[in-house]
């Protein structure tokens, strides 16, 4: 809350004003505009100009008179521009838990305006008056990519009417994309700044010095007046910027009636130039405050020497050590954050309300009030101004590591009657009529986002529809909108006739379902069977903000563009760390010293490891960005990663020890290749080179704790049961003693005289059973395709029992007929089967992968020679420690990576738009792996894993009890 008051003797408005704080706070103003006025004194005719209204100084250029206790500085800058709206208020700043009678100020810098907020105005104001006067027609600057500094130059700019031209430094791998409109980027793109990029590596190999020059030096040749300002704003005319702003704290003070005095100035320190203004002004005046500087990059030493060469420039004659002292608070980096800094600024917001940015302020305050809880004696009854420098924007580059700690917010409770708002009527029909608008508002929401407008008449027979599903309006809503996709519409205003057509059909098709006999219960293992294709499998994304899957619904095009393959990967990332931030090995922020002898398991963002040493761990996806060069890449940049000497790691389970799962298991490492996605301890080489010293796969959740996580979202594409659905078919799958599933893998028809030999034998056999399998899963090779097909189709329906009471399902290897081998695989196109089909019309022909649902069993069928090619592809030997089975390994690889083919795209091509289909996650309860190997089976974390292996080569194949999920492993 903002309270002012006026006082006319003084002519005070009073920032913040409360009759509960001990001492008033400050903010002077020589009239009665809070924002558009400058302090009297810089521009009356005691100091620069005569006096004019102040409303309509900004944006003006005026002489510029320093104060007379700075006179002695040379160069004294000529002008300077009206940029900013100063002075800036300060209030008292109730911090919790400070050292006794510590008092701390703020001086709101970070209010000197919405778009040119923060330390930076103050430079710019002297820098781009001299601009100005040398006639320049744009400006050139330099920083990183969400550079506040930019930001203000970029805008400053465009006010005066000239063009500006940024230099940002990003990461390696950033460097050739879009920016993107976070933050300060989109104010920047919105002034129209044209902005180059440069990597962080080009910017340390060459520096911003020659980095400025070389783009001058292309302006100039075009015929245009640059004006270079460094980095931050930071040089010698810059510094009088923060001489500018003693002067104005002395001015507050001295408007005070009870003649408070600081001890302390307390600062950030970016670029050098606010710390060297504010240390000369403070040793020039008679201000007598200690400035604290805390330095959120490179390191105390280095901004002693630039700060020096500052106040050399304006030949001060003083050492900047002895008028500044500097502290390291860069923490992990420059602009990346520890969880604890972030959740520092989250609680100072929280308690006073003073939002602080997370690269400037936010470190600065942190290492003050770290320091004041490890020293309070040092500051014990001292008065301190700390000086916010801005940067707000830069918090919105944050989104994502603060979602975890903004959890306040939940649904507003509207199950009580509500009253209309005009008070008369029943409360209950209040409480409806408000139900009947929501609802209203989202069919209208829903039909909007698949691109259709509804009439009025279109939009009450929908609601009408609705309201026959009281418990499932959103499901019967979404059956709607999905049929209405398969008609032919003319136009996407939809009316009455168009929406009651398929409404209809979906009725009639409902009293159908209930006058159906096994509509009341699952009465045969067939009926008990769902086989969903890849191509109706429902895609989730994960939103890293909201910590929420939400479903895509928009129609999904095979040929995706160039996003969409990144949008893959970030998939991929994103589905594996959701998974891992919920480990609570990974999840603390700190770990004790002795947990474990790898030390700290919190992961830090690969951006983090610049310039960083120690131990790390980090996740990220194996790449080979250049060949021969293998790098580990997040969702924040990626690091070149040396492999040689890398070991799995497996960590001893005991009580005083870090563990990943139980007593019955632990991490086993699998085949890692490029794609994979892995967890790796190592550090940071002089070379910048990542030596990774251990790796291992990300720790798989167990699969209830992941449903109860997400419960209601259908991931498997089985359809959603409701409590006593699931009791119900639990009671029935139990029953299901005799159900089986004969599984045949890499059947090759065109081989008469074995291959259907063996058929004929298997079928026989399985005819004179007691109780028929329940389905015959089939993946077939041909080279002569129809005609064979047509006589496998002849041969199982002269086995009448196995015709009627068995279903048949068929699915495509990477051999067979079809469009590509490129994964997801349709099915096998119809004029290979209809021959087939006229023989055993219930067969069923799915892609591959697919899944089927048995009861509320989850099963996923894939047929691809993956042992052959993950041993291939793998970069480093797996480990033999905890088994030496290759299939072992293939299964740990697939179920950790949550993907069924983590292979590089280069090695087994996947549909981007559609790499979802091959997603895991939760884990299923059987996984059916058809390789051309040898015949295995393995239970890993409560999966069932096995492998048919080849019938053609091998007559082996599989009989699976998905009851008690018995695997026999059979053979002829």
């Amino acid at each position: 809350m903002l309270c002012c008051s006026w006082n006319s003797s003084s002519t005070i408005f009073r920032f913040l004003s409360s009759t509960s704080l001990p001492t008033p706070p400050i903010f002077i103003n020589n009239n009665n505009k809070f924002f558009s006025a400058k302090l009297n004194t810089n521009y009356s005719t005691n100091s620069h100009t005569p006096a004019m209204d102040s409303s309509f100084e900004f944006l003006t250029k005026k002489p510029y008179v320093p104060p007379s206790w700075a006179s002695r500085l040379d160069p004294v800058p000529s002008h300077v521009f009206s940029l900013g709206h100063f002075p800036t208020p300060i209030h008292k700043w109730n911090l919790p838990n400070l050292p006794k009678d510590t008092e701390v100020y703020l001086k709101r810098d970070d209010l000197s305006g919405m778009q040119l907020s923060g330390n930076k105005v103050r430079k710019l104001e002297f820098l781009l008056a001299d601009a100005v006067s040398q006639g320049a027609d744009c400006i050139v600057t330099i920083g990183g990519i969400q550079s506040n500094h930019c930001r203000a130059t970029a805008v400053a700019a465009k006010y005066l009417n000239l063009d500006c031209y940024l230099i940002l430094r990003t990461s390696k791998v950033l460097v050739d994309k879009d920016p993107g409109l976070t933050g300060n980027l989109l104010v920047e793109r919105l002034v129209g700044a044209h902005i180059d990029l440069v990597s962080k590596e080009e910017y340390a190999k060459v520096g911003s010095v020659v980095l400025t020059n070389i783009l001058k030096e292309k302006l100039l040749n075009e015929g245009r007046k640059p004006y270079v300002i460094p980095v931050g704003g930071s040089n010698s005319l810059g510094t009088w910027g923060y001489i500018e702003a003693i002067r104005e704290i002395k001015e507050q003070l001295q408007k005070r009636s009870d003649e408070v005095a600081f001890d302390d100035l307390v600062v950030a320190c970016g670029s050098g130039g606010t710390i060297a203004g504010l240390s000369v002004g403070s040793w020039l005046s008679d201000l007598g405050v200690k400035v604290h500087a805390y330095c959120v990059c490179d390191d105390p030493e280095y901004f002693y020497e630039y700060a020096q060469g500052l106040l050399d420039g304006l030949q001060a004659g003083v050492n900047s050590r002895d008028i500044v002292n500097i502290r390291n608070a860069k923490g992990l980096g420059y602009a990346i954050n520890t969880a604890e800094e972030l959740k520092f600024v989250k609680e100072i917001a929280e308690a006073t309300g003073v939002v602080l940015d997370p690269v400037y302020s936010g470190k600065a305050a942190y290492g003050m009030m770290r320091d004041m809880a490890e020293n309070p004696e040092k500051w014990e009854g001292r008065k301190v101004l700390f000086i916010h420098t801005g940067g707000l924007l830069g918090l919105f580059d944050k989104t994502e590591e603060m979602a975890s700690l903004l959890g306040n917010w939940r649904r507003m409770d509207i199950h009580e009657s509500i009253p209309r708002k005009d008070g008369t009527g029943h409360p209950q029909t209040g409480r409806l009529s408000l139900v009947a608008c929501v609802m209203r508002n989202k069919v209208q929401r829903k039909f909007k986002m698949r691109g259709y407008t509804l009439k009025m008449e279109a939009l009450s027979e929908i609601l009408g529809f609705l309201s026959r599903f009281p418990e499932a309006e959103d499901e019967a809503l979404d059956l709607l909108l999905d049929e209405l996709h398969h008609l032919s519409l003319k136009s996407s205003i939809l009316d009455k006739e168009q929406v009651h057509k398929v409404v209809s059909l979906l009725l009639e098709a409902e009293a159908a379902v209930e006058e159906s006999p096994s509509s009341s219960g699952y009465g045969s293992a067939a009926s008990a069977l769902r086989i969903i294709d890849a191509f109706d499998f429902p895609k989730f994304r994960y939103d890293p903000i909201k910590k929420l899957f939400h479903k895509y619904t928009g129609m999904l095009p095979i040929h995706g563009d160039a996003s969409a393959k990144v949008t893959l990967y970030r998939d991929r990332f994103l589905l594996l760390f959701q998974r891992l931030s919920r480990d609570p090995h990974f999840s603390r922020p700190i770990f004790d010293s002795d947990i474990s002898d790898y030390g700290s398991c919190q992961i830090s963002p690969i951006q983090s490891l610049v310039g960083q040493t120690g131990k790390r761990w980090v996740m990220g996806l194996i790449s080979q960005l250049e060949d021969g060069h293998f790098y580990l890449e997040d969702l924040t940049a990626a690091v070149e990663a040396d492999l040689s000497n890398a070991i799995s790691f497996t960590i001893p389970i005991n009580d005083n020890s870090l563990y990943f799962f139980n007593m019955d298991y632990r991490i086993t490492t699998g085949f890692f290749a490029e794609n994979t996605i892995v967890l790796a301890e190592g550090e940071m080489l002089l070379d910048g080179i990542f030596q990774v010293r251990t790796c291992g796969f990300p720790p798989l959740e167990d699969r209830e704790k992941s449903v109860t996580m997400f419960s209601g979202i259908d991931f498997f594409g089985g359809g959603s049961l409701t409590k006593e659905e699931t009791i119900r078919l639990v009671e029935l799958e139990r029953e299901a003693v005799n159900d089986m599933f004969v599984i045949l893998s890499d059947v090759w028809l065109d081989n008469e005289e074995k291959t259907m030999e063996n058929l004929e034998t298997i079928l026989s056999g399985y005819e004179n059973v007691d109780v028929v399998p329940s389905l015959f899963r089939v993946r077939v090779t041909m080279d002569i395709c129809r005609s064979q097909f047509g006589k496998l189709g002849k041969m199982i329906s002269a086995h009448q029992r196995l015709k009627e009471h068995s279903r048949f399902l068929f699915i495509p290897g990477p051999d067979d007929i079809g469009p590509s081998n490129v994964l997801p695989r349709c099915p096998l196109p119809k004029y290979i089967t209809e021959e087939f089909q006229n023989h055993i019309p219930n067969a069923v022909f799915s892609s591959n992968p697919c899944r089927i649902k048995y009861y509320t069993q989850e099963i996923v069928f894939f047929r691809q020679d993956m042992l052959y090619r993950m041993r291939r592809s793998c970069l480093m030997p797996p480990s033999t420690e905890e088994t030496s089975d290759p299939f072992e390994h293939l299964v740990a690889t697939i179920t950790h990576q949550s993907h069924l083919c983590p292979l590089p795209l280069s090695v087994q091509p996947i549909i981007w738009n559609f790499d979802h289909c091959l997603h895991i996650y939760p884990t299923p309860h059987t996984i059916v792996l058809g390789d051309r190997s040898e015949q295995k089976a393995f239970q890993y974390t409560g999966i069932t894993c096995f492998n048919p292996g080849s019938f053609s080569n091998d007559s082996t194949f599989v009989a699976y009890r998905p009851c008690s999920r018995e695997v026999e492993l059979s053979a002829l």
